[in-house]
């Protein structure tokens, strides 16, 4: 079809989208954008997932559009994150590829992919179908007999933890994670140290008196006692549960602990490594 761009102008002033105070206005060719969008899903298997750079048009319009046509988003930036997420596309259909990302973005983010109902329910039916019974072994760790409501903190932590399992390999730093996902996947590490070290290293970290840093390690513990009773039933962490356990009092250096990490990993992994992918192991 083609288009009359004289037409457009002339339509665009009679509706009054341009004048002497508004010279300015953007169109978007639905009709041809309905089209390339149907010939490049015809061009691929059903299974690849197509996605429209924000960027390139950040109208509401024209992302909900795209969205209705069946298109996944690609943002870059929280702006555009934000704009994907007004014009109705699901957590599970924005690549979000921002080069460096905060801690504030990679939150909200996880939040998002947390409350996606449709990506929860996909990832757990994925594990639960490659490693039968670990769902009914997590709920019963869970729940409890006792308990027929999990927590709202905790269903958001399984979901975000399945969730960038199912995504690739991932390092996951604390909240049991290790006892969430199937553990013959997972390389668990520890890392220990003596109270004496860990207030010195937490003083120097803060800039603080000891006493202070004493205090404050003090309340962490708590609250990780609490979280993993509340959570998992369990009151202490058990060596047996970890693949590798480091003591930083005597192996203090990151790249002697990170080459002990790796080496672990290639043991424990080794007949999968040649030549397999490393989209089920994750660390944590």
């Amino acid at each position: 079809m083609t288009v009359n761009h004289q037409q457009i102008l002339q339509s665009a002033i009679e509706a009054g989208y341009l004048d002497d105070e508004q010279a300015l206005a953007a169109f978007v060719d639905t009709t041809s954008l309905s089209s390339t969008v149907s010939s490049l899903r015809q061009a691929f298997p059903a299974h690849f997932t197509h996605t429209f750079a924000a960027k390139a048009n950040t109208m509401s319009s024209a992302l909900s559009l795209v969205n209705e046509l069946g298109m996944g988003c690609e943002v870059a930036s929280p702006g555009e994150l934000e704009q994907a997420l007004r014009a109705g596309f699901e957590a599970s259909s924005i690549v979000y590829d921002e080069p460096v990302k905060t801690i504030r973005i990679l939150r909200k983010v996880l939040e998002h992919i947390a409350k996606d109902k449709d990506l929860s329910k996909k990832t757990v039916e994925f594990f639960d179908e490659r490693y039968p019974g670990k769902m009914s072994e997590l709920a019963a760790m869970l729940f409890g007999e006792k308990s027929f409501v999990m927590i709202d903190y905790v269903k958001n932590l399984v979901s975000a933890v399945y969730t960038f399992a199912n995504m690739g390999s991932t390092i996951f730093v604390g909240r049991g994670a290790h006892l969430i996902l199937p553990r013959d996947r997972v390389l668990a590490v520890r890392i220990i140290c003596s109270p004496k070290f860990r207030i010195e290293r937490l003083s120097k970290l803060l800039d603080v008196e000891e006493t202070e840093a004493e205090k404050l390690l003090h309340h962490i513990d708590q609250e990780q006692r609490a979280f993993f009773k509340k959570s998992f039933g369990k009151k202490d962490a058990s060596p047996y549960e970890f693949d590798l356990v480091i003591n930083s009092d005597f192996i203090s250096e990151p790249r002697a602990a990170a080459e002990l990490v790796a080496q672990a990993f290639k043991e424990k992994f080794a007949a999968e490594l040649e030549g397999k992918p490393f989209a089920d192991r994750n660390v944590a």
